[in-house]
């Protein structure tokens, strides 16, 4: 029975204009250059693949998901469909809820490695539990539900 269970996803609107821009300009393009020209400088391959690659990526990215599940042995994450990480309660020599700077700390959001600072899996928002392993590396994991998530980390006997 999990203490905590979070599920996250790329929710930023700037994300969705930029792709569906991206998308819209691609797809105009072909529109216009097979419907409204007539014909076609390139091959029916080439015209699917620009038309696939960008439909392709809103998909990837609305698929993309991070779910975070804390139970009374250990902490798992799941950054789909990237990384499983599973962190043993007993590999932690502390945990605190903290806020962060992700363009600043980390460089954004996502899978970021920050060489001292560690690695953090971050979906979106400024919270987060940071862990500190026995050893030494230190691991970021964000969340949107930080006061509960406080509340689980007191719970457990990791200080």
């Amino acid at each position: 029975m999990p203490l905590f269970n979070e599920t996250q996803r790329f929710q930023q609107m700037w994300i969705w204009i930029l792709l569906l821009g991206i998308c819209g300009v691609m797809i105009f393009g072909i529109f216009q250059e097979v419907f409204i020209d007539g014909r076609s400088s390139m091959s029916i391959p080439a015209l699917l693949l620009t038309t696939l690659v960008p439909v392709g990526m809103v998909g990837l990215i609305r698929s993309i998901f991070m779910r975070t599940v804390i139970s009374e042995e250990e902490i798992y994450i799941r950054f789909f469909p990237f990384i499983t990480r599973i962190f043993p309660l007993q590999e932690i020599k502390e945990a605190y809820v903290r806020e962060c700077a992700p363009i600043r700390e980390f460089g954004g959001w996502g899978i970021r490695w920050a060489g001292k600072r560690g690695v953090a899996y971050n979906v979106s928002g400024r919270h987060g539990v940071q862990l500190v392993l026995h050893s030494g590396k230190k691991v970021f994991i964000g969340t949107q539900q930080p006061k509960e998530l406080q509340r689980v980390i007191d719970q457990l006997e990791v200080r």
